[in-house]
């Protein structure tokens, strides 16, 4: 899980010209984090409708925007907010990366996997758009092993996400993955279990079980927080499922 993705890009270290838009985006940003996905796309259009955010906070709240709407289901909207963030910043790989995501839930994967590419491009370090592109071409059956060998070849496979990768390399089981995310403090716990459930159940998926996959699908809804991308990956697969 991406904290600076799916918990939502803070306000942080960003002028802001005045506190009325920053205090709309803040309470936007605990509403989001509650579940409360009404509440958050109220107070970020509150927030841009102050007219006091710098150029930079406007595309980021675009971006809250369209994750709460991912976060919520509405899929095609995201998009549209996604679009609106890259009109302004085309540099933002998070954007794409959100994009991406929605692309993916609307079964969108050649879209996708462009977005996921591009992501990769403007933030290398990013192992989790790896994993994304790898879904999303195995979703449209365009799959290339080496492709992944190559994109995953930098990362530092020994602390987390490493064995995520590792799984996905044919290089560590499942259980091996899930015993690897009990490791650390009680948060860090917390966060690996989710992306265990949703990364192993969509690896389970790939091999064809699908009663496996739909447990770990349903756990991952269950454990993971209201913002991961984990756990709307995980609804999204459950309303593909029969």
């Amino acid at each position: 899980m991406q904290f600076i993705l799916a918990v939502f890009l803070t306000l942080a270290g960003v002028t802001i010209a005045c506190a009325g838009g920053l205090d709309e985006a803040n309470a936007g940003l605990a509403a989001a984090q509650r579940g409360d996905y009404d509440e958050a796309l109220r107070r970020f259009s509150a927030a841009l409708a102050a007219g006091d955010l710098s150029a930079g906070n406007a595309v980021i709240a675009h971006h809250n925007i369209g994750n709460t709407y991912q976060d919520k289901g509405d899929y095609a909207r995201a998009v549209t907010e996604y679009n609106i963030a890259l009109q302004s910043m085309p540099g933002y790989a998070e954007a794409y990366y959100g994009r991406g995501r929605a692309r993916f839930a609307l079964g969108q994967f050649t879209l996708a996997a462009a977005d996921f590419t591009q992501s990769m491009k403007l933030d290398p370090t990013d192992a989790y758009a790896v994993l994304w592109l790898h879904l999303t071409r195995r979703k449209s059956a365009a799959s290339n092993t080496d492709e992944l060998s190559r994109n995953l070849a930098k990362f530092d496979r020994v602390h987390w996400p490493g064995p995520l990768l590792e799984l996905y390399l044919g290089q560590a089981s499942p259980q091996q993955v899930r015993a690897a995310s009990l490791q650390g403090d009680a948060k860090a716990k917390m966060d690996q279990a989710c992306e265990a459930a949703f990364y192993v159940g969509e690896y389970e998926l790939l091999r064809s079980n699908s009663g496996g996959a739909k447990s770990l699908f349903q756990e991952a809804v269950k454990i993971c927080p209201y913002t991961a991308d984990e756990r709307d990956g995980a609804a999204v697969e459950l309303k593909r499922m029969p």
